[in-house]
């Protein structure tokens, strides 16, 4: 650097802390055109220095940081890089500005290109500066917790070698030093001490690194010097994961596996098993090479057997989760590669696959059974059990040797123990024989006992407490104390402690025993009364907690069994309530100083505790309890290791047991235990003790199959195996693959096990009560008398036959009927590969099998029953049978008449007749009749397809997404494309066998929605109404259109927006869905109801400009009663009534007028598309498309130029020649020859030949013209001849609309043919034409066309011409082009569609912004109608948009009259409140109350107008005030001086009285008038003299209002001088 420049950057930097912000400073670097020398760039990185320090005192100023680094990188990137490199330099070498770089960071990290640019240094052959792009990692990791700043390292240590090391060492020395410069976070430091020391011991490092490491480390916290094994295993389960060359990964198995000789490489192994197994519950978001990775890493892991017993049950159980479909497809694909790879290392495990075959988890799943069975069967070694293969549930297991007499001998000694009823203990009460008083005593002495008198009421007790009183204080104290208030045991083992100290040890072990005692009458209470006691006995468990193990007193299994208790109940269905006191008893280990594993006595009871939890099916509450209890005890879970136990002794039932839950099973439960205890349970299992397991009775209905077939049927009954579900397919399924007819099967099982079970908690519970009572009133009936068991048992059975037969026959189609419509539901989705028919087919193929399930499991149930009533009645007095039949309780049975004669039974048997009355009874019908027809299967299909569109609808409509939907014809979101595909699925399934019912419910949706308040100002909803309508129609709904034309005339009539429904009018129109003949008449009945002019009147001239008008979606031809009408009401009121709509003056003549010239165009149009078709426009049309291609040739332009002059020479030739072609046909042609053109290629490409050339041909026409007025004409008839050819594409999509094209074309024909034109008078009516064609086509007209529209518009060109001319014509023709464009605005606000508007919104706030800038006085000339179409904030910026005439600051000096000829300027000639008044018909009465005629009843009107018009009532009441502001001069200088006209004040004083209950009002005038004092102009004197009038007539509060008002705006707008001069004279006066 230059002596002279080093001196500069000295000074500036001496003085750059005292500037106040050093931006502009940066700025100013920035803009310097010069090249960037070493002096710029030693003062910009200073700069920068100073500015970043300086966010730490001013954070608010990091925007604008981020906004000069935001421009620096967009003109200077490599300067600006160089630039905060060398400020991190020099902020290291000063000791306070270490902080320059994070502060730069967080304020300019989300800079496009700061961080991606600064991390690109890393690639510069020399790398700057290494600290800083660390340090850059570091803040990146920091902010984005999901960067892997050990991948970053690495891949810059393979870059940077060794200086990446030198540097984390130096930063990890200042972290130990304090210095937090670039890691000030322990968790930053411990991620780089962990990467270094994998370098360490995975790289060459040299010596002396390793010893400035070691060094550092001995300055740290140790936390950090911590093993790396986690770190290590990390490392390289990312590098497997990430490779993809075979080398690479066999050197990195290779590394792996070397480890298993240390110790260290062994917990690296283990670790990352560990990191891997972590990985299955995320196998779906993984890609795919890692997830290929992963399976490979495990197969090799387990090859080398290094995979523990407990980490392949895991691999299992996500097995296990994943075949049965619980998990994401793509986790279901891993599991089953992952088991074929790993299958030949499970089968070299000993009794791993059969112990897997044997568990009930893995038989529940069968294809994963059968995939482990073919497996094991493949890979494992021959073996003699190769026989025992067949068929599921199979045994495979090793064969060890049996159980030994004696040992089965002691099994059933133990197992009779605990099985045995439970025998209650009577409890023994205690008498007191000495005084009551004592007892009385005693009493009040533990009601008072706290922790700070308890050592003088011990002192006390201990007086009271004799030898004699013992037994019973004892007694009392566990019983009423202990055993009921546990929130005072604390207290009550402090009181046992100071009388052990004090020497009464006898009193304290009698407490003990007397609470052993009393926990065990609870244990082995009665059924009735043990769930009564639940809290009772967790008192108990809680206190023998505190008093045995608690204060390290050894609890004897002699005196309470712990073990027995819970195996007992565990038995006798009372686990829950025994599990929960044992488990409050072992919190006693948290004060215990022994009871801590591994004692043997607590490691037993902890084991049996947790295999109780692992019991399937068992209650989820035992989980909780020992889980609360584990979370208490100061030891974990971890320490308790499964022992074996003899729970298999006391397996119970499972049916009906509170201890488990309703969805358990007894299958699994045994086969739980008979994995756990193989040998055990063959014992218990095999033979006669069998029958040792309880079987389930009913309760719930539907017993489970009884072992070895043994039923619940009476002796000689014939014993049936119980039928099985299954599903047979047939060749309806042959289109699916077998996986396909698997996962169907699959489904199909689940849904009739759904129905079996619906079945039994419902249905079947009914038909088991009904035929138990009516068998049991048959056995009181006949068989009460017979004397055999057998014979009575055998009628009954046949009975039983008949009785539930018919009963199931009476609900099979309801059976039926609901597994079809689960299906249906299950497999909608897919319903192109499993179609409905073949649904149908399958189910009445299955239908008998389920028939026969059901009926099974109800016979043998009811028999079951019936039975236990027979035997039980017949085992309580054999000798006096019929007294104890006839007197059993009958008052839940059905009851018979009396026995005949012959009926009766005599000597105990049944004759032939009275035994053929039940052999012989009448046979059901087959309950194969039952089931649904054809015609039902085909129906209930129809009904589920009906059922899921109106779903599909509901759901359509509930959705929020907004859809813009302007058009007449398909603009459509992907929702509703979605619901229509849907839906037209659904439709096929019905097709031609439609019902009229659910057609009609599909109608009323859509009539419904459209009935809905908020329906008229919804735009996506009316076009999802439409869309489904014309879906209905196309489909064979019937009615679709005079139902959806009837709802929507209807909504006409009623919908606060009635110009939206005009909208939905016309997109049914649009659809074909307009029922034209139905709305002929609902116009005519509208005019014959309608005389005066009002907003349905409006409406309908709405409908009329839309529909026939405009968009030509209904001919005149197809209203004959409304043209009928028109004609007879425009010849009627002929040259009258002539009211302003759409910003045009309209009455019923101009109507009918205006639908005749339609009617001509129309055929006209017809006419002329005849023409077109004619050989001369033809040839014509070739000739112009040599023309359009000789333009894209571009560089030949003599050929260009031959081409057009050969078409024009053509083009007038035609026209001589041929009389049927007009002018106006042959552009028409050429119109839509381009078009067609410009579509050909617009797909690939726009190509913009096509509408240049045109454009050139209509410019070549208009300025061959030698006449002026020739030219004129000529772009005239081109322009009406566009606006048809416009419209037409627009409206009718013919040939499709490309709004792109007619852009083109436009600013073509604007700078050709206008802007070309070099007479001014004769520009200027090229221009007006131009424009007129504008106003046409504008936003409100053509909503497609919209934002090429305002493109159009907002040309500068043109906005000069029209504007800065001064021509009054083309002003007033702009401000109704800016007039329509605002009118188009306000749906846009619209809460549906706001999102997607908001961006057009934007552009047209843009245009606005520039008229008011560019041409001030423009937007205010109009600006009573733009304020009520803009938001709030461009309101104010309309009412004082300044005319240069009345602007002061635009007088010349000493001009005296500026300010007279600016207050006699009248700014709004045209303004719009005649017009509003006129729509509510307010306009005389608002004249006469200022004339003071007939004044309370006009003030009415004018009240019940506004309260009760659909209009606005705030547009009314602007309108009334402006019109009395601005009428009362007309009105004074128009009456007789005899008549006392009011001031404008008096006129709105007395519509305040009337309007008393509308406060708001008041509010609104008093805006309105203050909106209009503004600048120098007429309209601000008037409405100031009117301000001022009104505030010395009003109430303080009213006043104080009203100069809050003025005040408000007098800061907001500055200079309006009718502002001040308001405000200076009201505090004048």
């Amino acid at each position: 650097m230059l002596p002279a420049a080093s001196s500069v950057v000295l000074v500036a930097t001496q003085h750059m802390c005292s500037i106040a912000d050093t931006t502009a400073l940066l700025l100013a670097l920035e803009q310097l055109k010069e090249p960037w020398t070493k002096c710029r760039l030693e003062l910009a990185s200073r700069a920068l220095i100073v500015k970043a320090l300086s966010l730490q005192q001013k954070p608010d100023q990091k925007m604008s940081l981020s906004s000069v680094i935001q421009q620096y990188l967009k003109d200077f990137p490599s300067e600006t890089v160089q630039c905060i490199i060398h400020a991190y330099d020099l902020s290291f070498q000063e000791p306070n500005s270490f902080s320059f770089f994070k502060n730069l960071y967080e304020a300019c990290n989300t800079v496009p290109s700061f961080v991606s640019l600064l991390l690109q240094i890393s690639r510069l052959p020399a790398m700057p500066n290494l600290c800083l792009l660390v340090h850059l990692l570091f803040l990146e990791k920091t902010h984005r917790n999901n960067m892997n700043i050990q991948n970053q390292l690495l891949l810059l240590y393979e870059t940077t070698g060794t200086n990446l090391i030198t540097v984390l060492i130096d930063m990890l020395k200042e972290y130990a030093n304090k210095r937090y410069y670039v890691i000030d976070d322990p968790q930053l430091a411990l991620i780089v001490t962990q990467f270094l020391k994998y370098l360490m011991t995975t790289y060459e490092v040299p010596p002396a690194l390793k010893q400035s490491f070691v060094s550092v480390l001995s300055l740290m916290d140790p936390s950090l010097v911590m093993s790396n094994d986690v770190y290590q295993a990390k490392q390289w389960l990312n590098a497997w994961l990430s490779a993809t060359s075979p080398d690479r990964m066999s050197h990195l198995i290779n590394r792996l596996l070397a480890g298993n000789n240390s110790e260290e490489g062994q917990s690296i192994i283990s670790t990352v098993e560990e990191q891997a197994f972590g990985l299955l519950k995320f196998v779906q978001d993984m890609p795919e090479n890692e997830l290929m990775n992963l399976i490979r890493l495990i197969e090799i892991l387990a090859q080398n057997q290094l995979i523990p017993q407990e980490n392949l049950l895991y691999i299992m159980q996500f097995e296990c989760a994943a075949w049965k479909e619980e998990l994401p497809r793509a986790s279901v694909l891993f599991a089953q590669h992952l088991l074929n790879r790993i299958m030949p290392s499970l089968c070299l495990i000993p009794d791993f696959i059969p112990g897997l075959l044997n568990s009930a988890p893995i038989m529940q799943i069968p294809p994963l059974y059968n995939e482990l069975k073919r497996g094991y069967a493949q890979f494992r070694k021959p073996s003699a059990l190769d026989a025992g293969m067949v068929s599921p549930p199979m045994e495979v297991k090793e064969v060890s040797p049996a159980l030994s007499p004696e040992e089965q001998e002691a099994l059933k000694r133990r197992r009779a123990e605990l099985v045995k009823d439970i025998e209650v203990i009577p409890v023994e009460p205690v008498v007191l024989n000495q005084d009551e008083s004592v007892k009385n005593r005693v009493s009040i002495l533990i009601n008072n006992l706290t922790v700070m008198n308890i050592d003088q009421k011990t002192g006390e007790l201990e007086a009271l407490i004799t030898p004699e009183l013992e037994n019973w204080f004892v007694d009392y104290f566990v019983r009423s104390r202990v055993e009921r208030q546990n929130n005072y045991h604390s207290l009550y083992v402090k009181l046992l402690s100071k009388l052990e100290a004090s020497g009464r040890l006898s009193l304290v072990e009698e407490v003990l025993q007397k609470s052993i005692i009393v926990s065990k009458e609870i244990i082995h209470a009665e059924a009735k009364s043990f769930s009564d006691q639940h809290n009772l006995l967790r008192c108990m468990g809680e206190w023998l907690g505190l008093i045995s193990i608690g204060r390290d007193v050894y609890l004897s299994q002699l005196h309470l069994n712990l073990t027995d208790e819970l195996l007992i109940a565990f038995y006798h269905k009372r686990l829950l309530y025994v599990f929960e006191f044992v488990c409050y008893l072992l919190r006693g280990c948290k004060t215990s100083t022994v009871m801590h594993p591994p004692q043997p006595w607590l490691m037993a009871l902890l084991s049996l505790l947790k295999e109780l939890t692992m019991v399937p099916g068992i209650s989820k509450v035992l989980g909780r309890v020992y889980k609360n209890m584990m979370d208490f005890v100061p030891f974990n879970d971890n320490d308790v290791k499964i022992r074996k136990s003899d729970l298999f002794l006391a397996i119970p039932e499972v049916a009906n047991n509170p201890d488990f839950t309703s969805e358990a099973s007894q299958n699994e439960v045994i086969a739980f235990f008979r994995q756990r205890y193989p040998r055990e349970m063959e014992v218990l299992l095999d033979g006669d003790h069998h029958a040792s397991f309880p079987q389930k009775t009913y309760h719930e209905f539907v017993p489970k199959t009884q072992a070895n077939g043994q039923g619940p049927n009476a002796p000689g009954a014939p014993v049936s195996m119980e039928p099985q579900l299954m599903v047979t397919f047939g060749d309806e399924v042959k289109s699916l693959n077998p996986q396909q007819q698997a996962e169907m099967r699959s489904v199909f099982l689940e849904k009739m096990s759904e129905i079996v079970k619906s079945y039994n908690q419902g249905m079947g519970i009914t038909h088991f009560q009904i035929a138990t009572s009516s068998l049991h009133a048959m056995y009181v009936r006949d068989l009460l008398d017979v004397t055999s068991t057998a014979d009575v048992l055998t009628c009954l059975e046949k009975a039983a036959k008949t009785v539930t037969e018919s009963l199931l026959f009476t609900s099979l189609h309801l059976i039926e009927k609901g597994l079809l419509n689960q299906l249906f539901d299950v497999f909608r989705s897919v319903s192109a590969l499993v179609p409905d028919t073949m649904i149908i087919t399958v189910v009445k193929t299955n239908m008998p099998m389920l028939i026969n399930v059901l009926l099974y499991r109800l016979r043998t149930s009811v028999m079951k029953n019936v039975k236990d009533i027979v035997t039980n009645d017949r085992e309580m007095n054999p000798r006096n049978v019929n007294e104890l039949g006839r007197s059993a309780s009958r008052g839940k049975f059905l009851q018979l008449d009396g026995v005949t004669e012959n009926e009766r039974v005599d000597n105990g048997a049944l004759n032939e007749t009275q035994k053929n009355v039940y052999l012989k009874m009448v046979n059901v019908p087959a309950l194969t009749e039952a089931l649904m027809s054809e015609e039902e299967l085909a129906n209930t299909s129809v009904l589920a397809n009906y059922q899921w569109i109106i779903d599909v609808i509901r759901r359509l409509f509930s959705s929020e997404t907004p859809v813009f939907f302007w058009d007449t014809r398909f603009v459509q979101s992907k929702q509703i494309n979605s619901t229509l595909q849907e839906c037209n699925r659904l439709f096929k399934v019905i097709e031609g066998r439609h019902i009229a019912s659910e057609d009609a419910k599909l109608i009323s949706i859509l009539i419904s929605v459209i009935r809905n308040s908020s329906f008229s100002m919804n735009y996506h909803m009316m076009a999802e109404v439409v869309e489904l309508s014309a879906l209905f129609a196309a489909n064979g709904v019937a009615d679709v259109s005079s139902h959806i034309t009837a709802c929507a005339l209807e909504a006409l009539s009623t919908a606060e927006q009635r110009s939206s429904i005009v909208s939905l009018l016309l997109l049914l129109a649009g659809k074909g869905l307009l029922d034209v003949t139905q709305m002929d008449g609902f116009f005519m009945k509208v005019m014959r109801a309608n005389s005066m002019i009002n907003d349905m009147t409006r409406v309908l001239f709405l409908c009329f400009v839309d529909l026939v008008l405009t968009h030509e979606a209904v001919k005149v031809e197809e209203l004959p009663l409304t043209m009928r009408e028109i004609r007879a009401v425009a010849k009627k009121e002929e040259g009258k009534r002539l009211f302003r709509f759409e910003n045009k003056m309209w009455s019923y003549e101009n109507l009918l007028k205006a639908l005749e010239e339609k009617a001509t165009v129309i055929e006209q149009r017809n006419a002329l598309a005849e023409v077109l078709k004619g050989e001369s426009v033809v040839k014509l049309m070739k000739l112009f498309s040599d023309a359009i291609r000789a333009v894209k040739a571009k560089e030949n332009v003599a050929e260009r130029e031959e081409a057009f002059t050969t078409f024009l020479a053509a083009f007038d030739s035609t026209l001589q020649t041929q009389s049927s072609v007009t002018a106006f046909a042959a552009m028409y042609a050429m119109l839509t020859t381009s078009l067609q053109t410009a579509l050909a290629g617009y797909n690939t490409y726009y190509d913009c030949a096509a509408p240049d050339a045109l454009a050139r041909v209509f410019s070549m026409l208009v300025h061959r013209e030698k006449d002026a007025n020739h030219r004129v004409l000529a772009f005239k008839a081109e322009m009406e001849c566009l606006q048809a050819f416009f419209y037409h594409s627009h409206d009718f999509n013919e040939p499709r609309f490309l709004p792109a094209f007619f852009l083109r074309l436009l600013i073509g024909l604007l700078k050709m043919v206008v802007i070309a034109e070099l007479e001014e008078a004769t520009r200027d009516e090229l221009l007006f034409l131009f424009s007129s064609f504008l106003h046409a086509t504008a936003p409100t007209n053509t909503p497609i066309f919209v934002t090429n529209w305002l493109q159009i518009v907002s040309m500068p060109q043109l906005l000069y011409m029209m504007i800065n001319s001064k021509k009054p014509k083309l002003m007033a023709l702009e401000n109704e082009i800016v007039l329509s464009l605002l009118l188009y605005t306000p749906p846009l606000y619209s809460q549906d569609i706001k999102s997607i508007s908001e961006v057009l919104l934007n552009r047209i706030v843009d245009f606005i912004h520039v008229l008011l800038v560019s041409f001030p006085g423009f937007m205010v000339r109009r600006a009573s109608e733009y304020c009520q179409l803009v938001p709030e904030e461009l309101r104010y910026d309309i009412l004082y948009d300044c005319p240069l005439e009345c602007n002061p600051a635009m007088a010349r000096m000493g001009d005296e009259s500026f300010l007279d000829k600016a207050w006699s300027t009248r700014i709004e000639p045209t303004m719009k409140y005649k017009q509003d008044l006129e729509r509510v018909s307010l306009v005389d009465a608002a004249e006469k109350v200022m004339m003071s005629k007939d004044v309370g009843n006009n003030l009415q009107m004018i009240h019940r107008v506004i309260e009760m018009s659909d209009a606005s009532p705030l547009i009314t009441v602007r309108a009334l005030v402006m019109f009395w502001v601005m009428e009362e001069k007309r009105i004074h200088d128009s009456v007789e001086g005899t008549v006392s006209v009011k001031l404008p004040e008096e006129c709105l004083i007395l519509f305040f009285d009337e309007m008393n209950v509308y406060p708001k009002l008041k509010v609104e005038v008093i805006v309105t008038l203050e909106d209009f004092i503004r600048f120098p102009c007429k309209e601000t004197e008037l409405f100031m003299n009117t301000f001022i009038g009104l505030y010395r007539r009003m109430d303080p509060d009213t006043q104080r209002l009203m100069m809050d008002g003025m005040y408000r705006r007098n800061k907001l707008y500055n200079g309006q001088l009718g502002i001040v001069m308001t405000l200076n004279n009201i505090q004048r006066n």
